[in-house]
């Protein structure tokens, strides 16, 4: 038992690890690739302190740029949501008790698509960094998790079965909206179609900035109810008889899967999958125990989506594919994996 906590300091510090990696070495490819140890040399000259004793190399002041404020920013950013939709995966299945939940299952990804059509076929532009594409996707992925906990509350409670058919429900419905939108603007349909395929070509500092912050306070929420959501999976019965307030924290895990999972969509896009391969994957390492399953979850998401993103760029020569088409083809064959299995299953 000594061993344990060691034996997970050392899997966590592996994982940090190859995510700094990874960031390194998306930063180094691309049109115009940099040596790994240049990319390292720019990263540390920017670090106070130790910035003034680094050379960054041969190399003129556009690429040194093109890393700073292009190359690495993406990198960060596609770590970070990466990481978010893994811990709001991993909460919505321990909260429905269900290894094929995910951070859409409550309608999240049919509302940010029809916000984000609306505000392309309005022609937004930027607000506070974000997008106006990111910020009606937002504002209408949060809406639509309003909508369909109000339509699965009675009682004086929050019925899974209730809001996994009120998510299916609304999300058919704003799904024939954002056809429809589609339908009357087929001059914008590409962009439409584009921005629902996940990406970040266009990520900004701000975006990163904001997203990191979003991340950490639900990430912390999320942690924190870490001990009442493991005895939530043996029944709410059973959590009831424990002093667990079972509807109290639905709604805070609820809230805070669906602001992270929302916020994620409003920089990047719909990106599929993650949210439901990575905590399955994981939890068949680390057990139901979500104080494990959050951080292990949260790295290994950030680290698969850094390496995904890398891919869709370097896949095609001289173009980029939308990161959730190559999302799309790793989870879904698990996702069939997953229903064959457990099919006969219970969670």
């Amino acid at each position: 038992m000594k061993t344990r906590p060691l034996m997970h300091m050392l899997i966590v510090s592996l994982l940090l690890f190859l995510c700094l990696s990874g960031i390194v070495v998306a930063c180094s490819l691309g049109k115009a690739p940099i040596a790994f140890d240049d990319v390292i040399k720019v990263l540390l000259k920017h670090i106070p302190g130790i910035g003034g004793f680094i050379h960054p190399g041969n190399y003129p002041d556009i690429a040194v740029r093109g890393v700073l404020l292009i190359r690495l920013p993406r990198a960060v950013l596609s770590l970070l949501v990466g990481a978010g939709l893994a811990c709001a995966g991993a909460a919505f299945q321990g909260l429905f008790k269900n290894p094929m939940a995910d951070p859409y299952f409550v309608g999240v990804s049919a509302g940010a698509a029809f916000g984000a059509s609306i505000a392309i076929v309005l022609g937004v532009s930027y607000f506070m960094g974000i997008s106006g594409t990111g910020l009606f996707a937002f504002c209408f992925a949060l809406a639509t998790v309003f909508v369909v906990y109000r339509l699965a509350w009675g009682g004086g409670r929050v019925s899974t079965l209730h809001l996994v058919l009120a998510g299916v429900a609304v999300s058919a419905f704003l799904t024939a909206c954002v056809s429809l939108v589609m339908a009357l603007n087929r001059q914008k349909m590409a962009q439409i179609i584009s921005w629902t395929m996940g990406s970040f070509q266009y990520s900004t500092w701000e975006e990163t900035g904001i997203f990191a912050v979003v991340l950490l306070v639900g990430f912390s929420g999320m942690f924190l109810f870490s001990r009442d959501l493991n005895v939530m999976i043996s029944g709410e019965e059973t959590a009831h008889t424990l002093g667990v307030p079972v509807e109290r924290i639905k709604l805070i895990l609820l809230v805070l899967a669906s602001f992270v999972g929302s916020m994620a969509v409003a920089v990047s896009g719909i990106i599929w999958f993650v949210g439901l391969i990575v905590p399955h994957a994981v939890r068949l390492v680390t057990g139901p125990d979500h104080k494990l399953l959050f951080p292990y979850s949260a790295l290994s998401g950030g680290l698969f989506l850094l390496c995904a993103d890398v891919v869709s760029r370097l896949l095609l020569t001289g173009e980029q594919l939308p990161v959730g088409i190559i999302t799309a083809l790793c989870g879904a064959p698990f996702f069939l994996y997953l229903l064959l299995k457990n099919k006969q299953e219970r969670f």
